[in-house]
């Protein structure tokens, strides 16, 4: 159950930061609400890397108007249903 619970803080504190980055983004380049980064426009100007971990997946920042998600869901899923780590 710990270590469950430490996959699940990883993985939301990966999006938060997604987040964050998208955000600055957005902001600083005065992109749209559709307008999709990729890990490339991201790091390292808005974060240090792409995050990995803690467990395989992949982490998409999506749209500026949209939540980046983890395997296809956003931390409110993952807080609801962390079943899949």
């Amino acid at each position: 159950k710990a270590r469950q619970n430490s996959r699940l803080q990883s993985i939301i504190i990966n999006i938060k930061q997604i987040e964050t980055a998208k955000e600055q983004w957005a902001m600083e380049l005065g992109k749209t609400s559709t307008d999709v980064p990729v890990s490339a426009d991201l790091t390292p100007t808005y974060m240090k890397s792409w995050p990995t971990g803690p467990v395989t997946g992949t982490y998409l920042a999506n749209a500026v108007n949209g939540n980046p998600t983890f395997e296809g869901k956003d931390a409110d899923a993952w807080r609801a249903d962390p079943s899949g780590l």
